[in-house]
């Protein structure tokens, strides 16, 4: 599969990456952080992996975002994610797993729940999905992101059933 391709799995944007870090690295999530080593090798493996095309915020993005924040009169905690939401709009991502999809739904998106078996690394909130749902990710992966899954899984959390303003 090449990177930018119709059949591309994810689209990741550096922003969100580079929260992946924060949130993994925290003790008050995790009951077993990752050390800083260990979050930026796992997301230097997601930057790089083939199924990923690189996403960056546009001129189009940015008014995109402006607009939604206006028009669904969302509040200061929804800034960074309509950003990075309309740049993934931008790019012609319309398709994403999410704890909380009405948030995106709210906005045009497809919005998937996340299951165990497609939370490959923790990014499972961040991947625009092919229609198989990941499932060359999961034959690759299998018993390792269950138990993965299993062992790290967040101990505070839960799916978000209303848009937050």
């Amino acid at each position: 599969m090449r990177l930018g391709s119709a059949r591309s799995l994810a689209g990741h944007r550096p922003q969100v990456l580079a929260e992946f870090i924060h949130i993994v690295t925290d003790a008050r999530r995790f009951q077993k952080p990752l050390l800083g080593e260990e979050a930026i090798a796992k997301t230097r493996f997601w930057w790089n992996a083939a199924e990923v095309r690189h996403v960056f915020p546009t001129d189009d993005s940015t008014r995109r975002a402006l607009d939604w924040l206006q028009r669904h009169q969302l509040g200061r905690k929804r800034i960074l994610d309509t950003q990075l939401t309309a740049t993934l709009w931008s790019a012609g991502i319309q398709r994403l797993v999410a704890s909380n999809p009405a948030d995106f739904r709210l906005l045009g998106f497809e919005a998937l729940v996340p299951q165990p078996w497609r939370c490959v690394g923790g990014l499972a909130h961040d991947t625009g999905v092919r229609a198989d749902g990941g499932a060359r990710l999961r034959r690759r992966y299998g018993d390792k992101v269950r138990e993965a899954w299993k062992k790290g899984r967040n101990r505070g959390g839960g799916t978000q059933t209303q848009p937050r303003r």
